[in-house]
């Protein structure tokens, strides 16, 4: 009996949400992992945040948005590693002589790296307002004119952004661990591309601090970092500069075009 369309596509989804609850399983039973996520980007908020809030009128807002996209950067990193992982102790060969589709292990891992940059970006949000309110006494965050309404399609408008943003760096993540066969290697390489999108970003500081000195990467509003920075900055800080008919088509296309770009580079390196 031949195989219809809508057999294909419910394998599919099956497929994706096997290896994704695989992922999320191995996440939520390391308690620490669950934990100790969040010590970096609540250090980078005290640090930054307060320490030059004084100087710097406004930062801590500011550097939230920033903190957020670092957790999802560094959730879609950990989630493509699997790949690797899975490599080296032996469990790709028994997903690859499964029926699984190829595009399903790429798309799953991404999906669990989506799931994991969502909760810790939200609960670097959560923290953020809560150290404004409670120890800054006050914030830009969500502030619109349209009051509830507005904060209710900021949300809205945020936690999809997040979504994509991770997709992105997901499909990115999972196009590099294709290239390589053991862990050191991978985290090397990707560290060596993420250190520098990621200081000559504006995550941290305004983009007019943030290239002081480095004329040849004046071109900012190529680096990727800044288009996902400052979608997110769009929803928390309202009259952003960066509008949102700009940030979020480019996240979408990104998005898909990374992840037809691994899926077809792990389905070559797979059979070698």
């Amino acid at each position: 009996m031949e195989e219809t369309l809508l057999d294909r596509t419910k394998h599919l989804i099956s497929s994706v949400w096997a290896i994704t609850e695989r992922q999320l399983l191995r996440i939520i039973r390391h308690k620490v992992i669950l934990v100790g996520q969040f010590g970096l980007p609540i250090l980078l908020l005290i640090a930054f945040g307060f320490g030059l809030d004084s100087l710097l009128p406004g930062l801590f807002d500011y550097l939230v948005a920033g903190v957020m996209i670092m957790s999802v950067f560094f959730a879609s990193q950990f989630s493509a590693f699997a790949i690797v992982n899975d490599r080296e102790i032996g469990f790709q060969e028994e997903i690859l002589v499964s029926s699984a589709p190829r595009i399903a292990i790429i798309l799953g891992n991404s999906l669990s790296g989506a799931f994991r940059a969502f909760y810790q970006g939200i609960g670097v949000l959560v923290t953020g307002l809560l150290m404004a309110i409670f120890v800054k006494r006050g914030t830009m965050l969500f502030v619109t004119p349209l009051g509830a309404l507005g904060i209710f399609i900021s949300i809205i408008g945020l936690s999809v952004t997040i979504v994509f943003a991770s997709l992105f760096v997901g499909g990115f993540m999972s196009l590099l661990s294709s290239l390589f066969r053991d862990s050191e290697t991978y985290f090397l390489v990707t560290s060596i591309i993420a250190m520098p999108l990621f200081f000559t970003s504006d995550v941290i500081f305004p983009d007019n601090l943030a290239i002081v000195g480095l004329p040849l990467f004046n071109m900012h509003t190529l680096n990727p970092l800044n288009i996902a920075t400052n979608a997110l900055r769009f929803w928390l800080l309202p009259g952003s500069s960066w509008p949102i008919g700009f940030t979020f088509p480019i996240l979408i296309i990104l998005g898909i075009v990374f992840t037809i770009a691994s899926t077809w580079l792990f389905q070559v390196t797979a059979r070698q």
